[in-house]
């Protein structure tokens, strides 16, 4: 009787080991997988900011080619506008030599080679670049309203920069170019002025980065419409305005503040 306890006994007992050792295999499995799971994620974090960063130095040497190239197009055109302006000055003087015989002539040739210096209208010519623009050049314009037919759309400057976007949606005229930032790119352009204020703006050159702001539902790709269909500019108490159109053709004005 007591050896047939006996065997009872260790029959119960081989049974408890065997379930403990069972449920610590468990357990073992279960931390395991855990690491592996973890693991797998932290990889995959590193992966995409790596892909991230990747993408970021891409764009940003795509910006840095593309402002270089804008910059040998502009170093080329420059010496062929002093070609002209060079050209138009010695038909002048040959004029005013013709009209030397008198004094009036002399006055006369005089007149019309300053008249032809300023645009024949007392105003600078349409190539001279930011010295037409003097009044609104080498200074950070930022988009304060488009005003079209239907609506305004405003933006609220202060609130943009509480949120870190301050910098969105800017613009800057130079001698012989327009720079800014759009939402998110960064953008270059080349401008002509003329008479009355006419204001003719290339399309713009812009980095490519994924456009993910629309501060009040306005589009990076709609401000580049806008400024692509710019006519004209005016300085209004203190305020930029370009006057455009939207994509219907329908009058609109983008007005910017310092």
């Amino acid at each position: 009787m007591t050896a047939y306890k006996n065997r009872i006994t260790g029959k119960i007992c081989a049974a408890g080991i065997l379930i403990i050792c069972g449920l610590l295999l468990t357990s073992v499995d279960d931390c395991e997988s855990m690491y592996l799971e973890e693991t797998a994620n932290s990889g995959q974090q590193q992966r995409i900011a790596q892909e991230q960063a990747e993408r970021n130095a891409r764009a940003e040497r795509e910006r840095a080619e593309q402002e270089r190239r804008a910059a040998q197009s502009n170093s080329r055109n420059r010496p062929a506008s002093g070609a002209q302006s060079g050209s138009q000055s010695a038909g002048s003087q040959a004029a005013a030599s013709q009209g030397a015989g008198s004094q009036a002539a002399v006055s006369q040739g005089a007149g019309s080679q300053a008249a032809a210096a300023s645009g024949g209208t007392g105003q600078p010519a349409a190539s001279s670049g930011a010295s037409y623009l003097g009044s609104i050049s080498g200074k950070d314009w930022k988009l304060l309203e488009v005003r079209r037919s239907d609506k305004t759309v405003t933006l609220d400057r202060n609130k943009l920069t509480a949120d870190g976007m301050g910098d969105l949606f800017t613009l800057k005229v130079d001698a012989d170019r327009l720079s800014g930032k759009a939402a998110p790119n960064r953008y270059i352009s080349t401008y002509q002025a003329g008479e009355n204020n006419a204001l003719t703006i290339a399309p713009s050159i812009a980095t490519l980065m994924a456009s993910i702001y629309d501060p009040e539902r306005l589009r990076e790709q709609e401000y580049f419409q806008y400024l692509g269909k710019v006519k004209s500019w005016k300085l209004n108490q203190g305020k930029l305005e370009l006057y455009t159109t939207d994509a219907s053709n329908k009058e609109a004005v983008l007005v910017y503040g310092n």
